[in-house]
């Protein structure tokens, strides 16, 4: 298997840009649903909103991959191609190309001289024996070296300054995160603020560099904003809900905040109408799958569409009867940026096709929608995400899931829809509305008790040390046999992604070309 001697680059995949452009305007193609066609409605009389479509933009057929189960078995021991013994010696293996491999993907950099020539002296040797002379001791010496550093006066492993900065490089890639990015704070049409979209990064790289529980990632419930500084190589506590002259926080209190899932950066990236494209992003980047995310066992003839979601068909807003969404345009107006929009009525019509993907969406994006354009909570978590009616009022609860309709009978805004929010079918469901913030905790804690996130990170680990390209976007697979070891692994190891790293780059396969 080849690998490239260089580390892609990816521009980070939003920028303020796209805000002055409209986001909402970018959104709908990209999930697989054109844009919705709207017109003026009056308020009804019912209280029952009027559909406008969600239709499939094109359709798009996926071609069948027919990969193979795989699992790359070397029929050789390790040894250099230099073992005199024609029995034992293996063409394929070359400790100069995986250490110069292994010393661009972990430092940034060729090897030293010194290194490339104790390696070559190994390689000259060619001994089995754990020693100088032994190759296999050599580059696995120096690959812990790149990973884990040198040892301090106290004997603890201190990494070196280029682990670093790799590592907040790599995170930044993975999440295409980077930079600033000024939107508007709230409701207003003026009040512009700016947000880093280095702290997301940081705090995965971070939890790498440091040998911490990467599950923390989704849970971490304090200190979730760290900066790093890459001319020292340094991280610096920070935290997420701290406010400055220009930056609002997230509005999360410190001990309820769920990793890089409320981080202000991450949010205000991928903010836009209902807040799907954050919904979207949790699942590419942390589940390595585009959506459908679910599917149930056997899939069901619903009228035109076949249904493949797990979720009750009549979970998701539609037109059917009984399953619209209800509004109050007197009692409870629909509010805009700027304004009111008092006799808007119109809801989106999730339609079969699209419900295929928005059974699992529309049950976790709501979770995200509170936050607004630079990754503030709303105080009275009313959803600060707009809808796709027209005039672009925020969005409402009962736009997502029916049974979040408010009472008739006791119109009170922003009311509790209990268990209205979950990673995945049949998880417990987490409360969303009323005045208490939010249980994002709870659902990063579901995020992290998914077998699906820990293979994930895997999978990024691999894709990136063989240079292979994204595994969603373009689609760089890799097969779960070649990675369940590795995934085991790291979760038997309290997911420790260093030692899992240093385990995949000192693997029989990768000094192998």
């Amino acid at each position: 298997m080849s690998k490239k001697n260089c580390m892609s680059s990816r521009l980070p995949s939003g920028s303020a840009t796209l805000f002055a452009m409209g986001l909402g305007a970018l959104f709908a193609p990209a999930m697989g649903c054109g844009n919705a066609e709207v017109g003026a409605a009056p308020a009804s009389a019912s209280g029952e909103g009027t559909p406008i479509s969600y239709e499939h933009a094109a359709t798009t057929t996926r071609p069948s991959l027919n990969l193979s189960t795989y699992r790359y078995i070397p029929s050789g021991d390790g040894l250099s191609s230099s073992t005199g013994k024609v029995d034992n010696l293996d063409r394929d293996v070359d400790y100069g190309l995986a250490l110069r491999t292994a010393s661009i993907k972990l430092h940034g950099d060729l090897p030293t001289l010194t290194d490339i020539r104790r390696m070559q002296a190994a390689v000259k040797a060619g001994k089995n024996d754990s020693t100088e002379n032994d190759p296999s001791f050599v580059y696995n010496d120096l690959v812990h070296t790149y990973i884990f550093g040198t040892k301090d006066g106290s004997g603890k492993y201190v990494t070196t300054p280029e682990f670093r900065r790799q590592m907040f490089n790599f995170w930044r890639n993975q999440m295409r995160m980077g930079g600033t990015l000024t939107a508007l704070f709230q409701a207003s049409m003026t009040d512009m603020r700016s947000v880093s979209l280095d702290t997301a990064p940081a705090l995965a790289a971070r939890l790498t560099v440091e040998e911490t529980d990467m599950t923390n990632l989704f849970t971490q419930s304090s200190n979730t904003c760290p900066t790093f500084d890459p001319v020292s190589a340094t991280f610096a506590d920070g935290s997420c809900a701290a406010k400055t002259d220009t930056f609002p926080g997230n509005n999360v209190p410190e001990g309820q905040q769920a990793g890089v899932l409320t981080n202000p950066g991450f949010l205000a990236q991928y903010y836009s109408n209902f807040g799907f494209r954050r919904s979207r992003l949790i699942q590419e980047v942390f589940a390595c799958s585009a959506l459908p995310s679910e599917f149930a066992a056997k899939p069901k003839q619903i009228g035109e569409y076949l249904y493949s979601s797990p979720w009750d068909f009549d979970s998701v807003t539609n037109n059917t009867d009984g399953h619209k969404a209800v509004f109050d345009a007197v009692n409870l107006p629909r509010t805009a940026r700027g304004g009111v929009v008092a006799k808007n009525t119109e809801f989106v019509n999730f339609r079969g096709d699209c419900q295929n993907c928005h059974g699992t969406q529309n049950h976790r994006a709501p979770l995200f929608g509170v936050f607004d354009q630079v990754g503030f909570r709303s105080p009275t978590n009313k959803l600060m995400v707009t809808s796709t009616a027209t005039g672009s009022p925020f969005a409402q609860i009962q736009e997502y899931q029916w049974q979040c309709n408010p009472d008739p009978a006791k119109p009170v805004a922003n009311a509790v829809c209990t268990g209205a929010i979950s990673w995945k079918y049949g998880l417990p469901g987490i409360d969303f509305g009323g005045p208490a913030v939010p249980n994002f905790n709870a659902f990063g804690k579901q995020m992290a008790a998914d077998d699906t996130t820990a293979k994930c990170m895997m999978i990024r680990l691999w894709n990136n040390a063989y240079s292979r390209d994204d595994v969603v976007d373009q689609l760089a697979l890799v097969p779960d046999a070649v990675i369940d070891d590795l995934t085991a692994y790291f979760k038997s190891n309290k997911y420790n992604l260093k030692m899992a790293m240093y385990k995949m780059y000192t693997d029989a396969n990768f000094i192998r070309f």
